[in-house]
């Protein structure tokens, strides 16, 4: 009888081992954090598909999607705010079933964030090339953004920073996001995240309003196939 039992337990744990085996992989949670840039705002102040949604969809080909949200992102969002939410443990309805911020986060196979543009503009004139006042601004939006990554760093560390491309266009070697860039690629180093650098990816032929900082669906789509590509490297 005791044997038994123990061959009985040895074929239960076979079999779930082997269910785990061979659909683990076959599926993906891919939670999208950060401001407009990451809900995919277009040129004209409307929300629509942003890289994020061509991400998951090339994604899609090869697996089944578990779970994918963009829904934690917002316009006009500071990092302060997303640590606050993550903190706080912001729920959402997805399909009329609550879901928390914290459990997305733990449910996720990859996690990408664009936070910081927002910080970064509310502080800076559009025709500021002062080097000491733009590093000044970029320390404390980075200060900010090492916080809310140990933050989610609790949770999962399948994050995926993608920076940002030059919302100014001004191509001073003082420019902020130019700035803002070199220090996101050395925080992610530290904190081995990887990065995904689109700075030189996007010009003014995506800008398609002068009253827009916001690129149209061809950059979002630009921007996706880095993220694919650097996926494939690592």
């Amino acid at each position: 009888m005791k044997y038994r039992k123990i061959l009985f337990f040895i074929i239960v744990f076979a079999v779930v081992y082997l269910i785990y085996f061979l659909y683990h992989d076959k599926t993906i949670s891919y939670v999208a954090l950060g401001d407009a840039y990451a809900m995919g705002e277009n040129p004209y102040g409307e929300v629509g598909l942003g890289y994020t949604d061509y991400f998951i969809d090339e994604i899609s080909k090869n697996k089944k999607v578990k779970l994918y949200t963009k829904d934690f992102s917002k316009k006009n969002y500071y990092v302060h705010e997303l640590y606050e939410d993550i903190v706080s443990n912001k729920n959402i309805l997805i399909n009329d079933k609550t879901l928390s911020l914290k459990n997305a986060l733990r449910e996720a196979d990859i996690i990408t964030l664009s936070i910081g543009a927002d910080d970064i503009m509310s502080k800076v004139s559009f025709n500021d090339v002062n080097k000491l006042s733009n590093e000044k601004i970029v320390k404390e939006t980075i200060d900010d953004i090492n916080k809310l990554l140990n933050e989610v760093l609790k949770y999962n560390n399948c994050i995926l920073i993608v920076g940002y491309y030059n919302f100014y266009m001004n191509k001073n070697d003082n420019n902020v996001f130019s700035l803002l860039n070199n220090e996101l690629k050395n925080l992610t180093n530290r904190k081995s995240i990887e990065y995904i650098d689109t700075y030189s990816l996007i010009d003014n032929k995506y800008l398609e309003n002068p009253n827009s900082f916001y690129p149209n669906t061809k950059a979002y789509q630009l921007i996706s196939d880095e993220i694919i590509k650097h996926l494939k490297k690592t």
